[in-house]
C-alpha cells in the first residue's frame, strides 16, 4: 500500500514541483547540518539563494521548508557514528561550493 502511495505522489507531481521540493530539501539539509556537523552557515547567503531562487508569490514555500527542516533534523538525530561523519563531510563541501559556508 505504500509502495502504491508513493508512485501515485510521483506520477502526479510534475517535474518543476519535484524540482523545486528537491532545492529546498537539499538546502534545508544543509541549514539542519550546521550545528550537529560544527559548521556555521551565512544566513544572508541561504537567504540571498533563496530570493533568487524562490517565486516572490510562492506561499507555499515556507511549510515546504519547514517540512524539510523537520525531516532534515529527524534523519540527523537518527544517524549513527560513521553515517554521520561522511554526510558531514561531504554537506560541508557542498555548502562551501555553494557559498554557504566559508
Amino acid at each position: 500500500m505504500r509502495r502504491l502511495f508513493i508512485i501515485l505522489i510521483l506520477a502526479t507531481t510534475s517535474p518543476a514541483m519535484a524540482s523545486d521540493y528537491q532545492v529546498i530539501s537539499q538546502v534545508a539539509t544543509v541549514i539542519a547540518s550546521a550545528e550537529p556537523c560544527g559548521f556555521k552557515i551565512d544566513e544572508d547567503a541561504i537567504a540571498d539563494y533563496f530570493s533568487k531562487n524562490v517565486a516572490a508569490d510562492d506561499l507555499a514555500f515556507a511549510g515546504k521548508l519547514n517540512t524539510a527542516l523537520y525531516a532534515a533534523n529527524s534523519r540527523l538525530k537518527n544517524m549513527p557514528g560513521l553515517q554521520k561523519r561522511i554526510h558531514c563531510a561531504q554537506t560541508r563541501r557542498a555548502a562551501k561550493a555553494h557559498g554557504f559556508i566559508n
